[in-house]
This record gives structure tokens, C-alpha cells and sequence, in this order.
């Protein structure tokens, strides 16, 4: 993720921009004072936190009600 890559400054602001419209488009919510605390205090730590939390939302994807189990497929 590029947005990963940026150091803090207008390169990041850039790149939160465009993300934060993709949301909006895409009908996402935004924790948008979490997210102002996160750009204000970017470093590594911020980094490797929001990579987890992406992640974890790969590895744990929410359950749509869309997957067929054994017993519908009877």
C-alpha cells in the first residue's frame, strides 16, 4: 500500500485524500478523528498498526451471509 510508504507532509496528505474519496465512493465509513489523531502523529508505530488492522480484515473477512455451508448445497 503506498499510502504505507509516505512520510508524513504533503506526499501523505496526498495519499489519504484520494483514499478517503475511494471510501466516500465506495460507501465506507471513516473514523475520521481516529484518523486525524494517526496523521498527526505518523511515524513506524502508525505504519505497522494500520497494516495489522488491514491484515487482520484480509485474514478475517466479515461473514455476508453469501457462503454456502454443506447443508444448503443437500
Amino acid at each position: 500500500m503506498h499510502l504505507l510508504a509516505s512520510e508524513a507532509g504533503t506526499e501523505l496528505h496526498q495519499r489519504v485524500l484520494r483514499v478517503v474519496m475511494l471510501a466516500k465512493a465506495c460507501d465506507i465509513g471513516i473514523n475520521y478523528e481516529q484518523l486525524l489523531i494517526d496523521l498527526r502523529f505518523w511515524n513506524d508505530r502508525t505504519r505497522n498498526e494500520w497494516a495489522r488492522e488491514f491484515w487482520k480484515r484480509i485474514e478475517d473477512p466479515v461473514d455476508d451471509g453469501t457462503e454456502s455451508t454443506q447443508e444448503d448445497e443437500k
